[in-house]
């Protein structure tokens, strides 16, 4: 320092620095501290730049890997949930997307395991590669089958459950054709009462030559298809999980639209939980209507917001 400080001088505080008047240069050994402690600061600096960097890589993955709006579907009505369980940067893990194939729809629901860039490039391949296969082939089997082809084939070294649900008009009536590749079974609701529905079959990934079955239901006016995934199995309340049994309760009576299947289900699990969840949550409801469709649809990747208490 090279000149003492005057009354009114706010310089060093401008810099942060507390300076004391002095006549002779700094030592050797009071130059390293300075230097150590700028280095420090530069270190903070940088690390505070690339913190910054991959939290906006990270939003950006976050926003584009949202499940999509539902479309308007005629025959049918649609609600959606989805919560994630982490941080809103914790890219990956659940997902679900609902388009056409010719005259008839594909509702898919799957869930990555695991978390980050990995599980966020297993979900984009995921959804496109059964968005190409359902559209070329209006099967869900052959639609999981190709994306299990895909993870082998790329050596993606990644696990996926997943649920496809073809729903179509034959001879007037309406039937859904659904596959399940290690994936909790979607749930059919008629005249309220609610029972599981598809054939069990391996997480995708697992064996390059898995095969996945397929059934075919036939659905009345009214009657509902529940997709979820096992983050609503898994939710923890104080000593145990809501598991299968609690879902289907929930589901269990008559209900007058999509939206109020999917609200029976997200109050329940609500009070339910207790503390930090450790899984996404994600549901798909279709009703079908033979009046004109409308679309119950929450904010896109928000969902129905499930609280994330600690009580007790």
């Amino acid at each position: 320092i090279s000149r003492p400080l005057r009354a009114g001088d706010r310089s060093a505080d401008a810099l942060g620095v507390l300076a004391v008047a002095r006549q002779r240069p700094f030592s050797a050994r009071e130059q390293a501290l300075l230097g150590y402690l700028a280095s420090q600061a530069a270190v903070a600096l940088e690390n505070a730049r690339l913190y910054e960097e991959r939290s906006e890589l990270a939003r950006t993955l976050v926003t584009s890997l949202l499940p999509p709006a539902l479309p308007s579907m005629a025959g049918w009505r649609a609600a959606a949930l989805y919560q994630p369980a982490r941080r809103s940067d914790e890219v990956g893990g659940d997902f679900y997307d609902v388009f056409s194939v010719g005259d008839a729809w594909m509702v898919v629901i799957g869930d990555v395991i695991g978390k980050g860039p990995a599980a966020a490039a297993l979900t984009g391949l995921a959804r496109y590669s059964i968005r190409t296969a359902a559209t070329l082939t209006a099967s869900p089997a052959t639609a999981l089958k190709h994306l299990n082809d895909d993870l082998h084939r790329d050596e993606q070294s990644g696990i996926i459950s997943a649920a496809c649900v073809l729903l179509r008009e034959v001879d007037g009536r309406a039937e859904a054709t659904i596959a399940c590749a290690g994936h909790p079974p979607p749930v059919h609701i008629r005249a309220g009462e609610p029972r599981a529905v598809g054939t069990p079959s391996l997480l995708l990934g697992v064996a390059p030559d898995a095969h996945f079955a397929e059934q075919t239901v036939t659905l009345d006016d009214d009657d509902t298809l529940v997709l979820y995934t096992d983050g609503v199995l898994d939710a923890q309340g104080r000593d145990e999980r809501f598991g299968e049994r609690r879902l289907l309760d929930a589901l269990r009576g008559d209900s007058t639209s999509a939206e109020e299947t999917l609200g029976r289900v997200a109050a329940p699990l609500e009070l339910f939980q207790e503390g930090p969840q450790r899984d996404d949550i994600a549901m798909v409801v279709i009703r079908r209507a033979r009046e004109a469709a409308t679309v119950a649809d929450v904010p896109r990747g928000v969902g129905i917001p499930l609280a994330r208490r600690a009580r007790g």
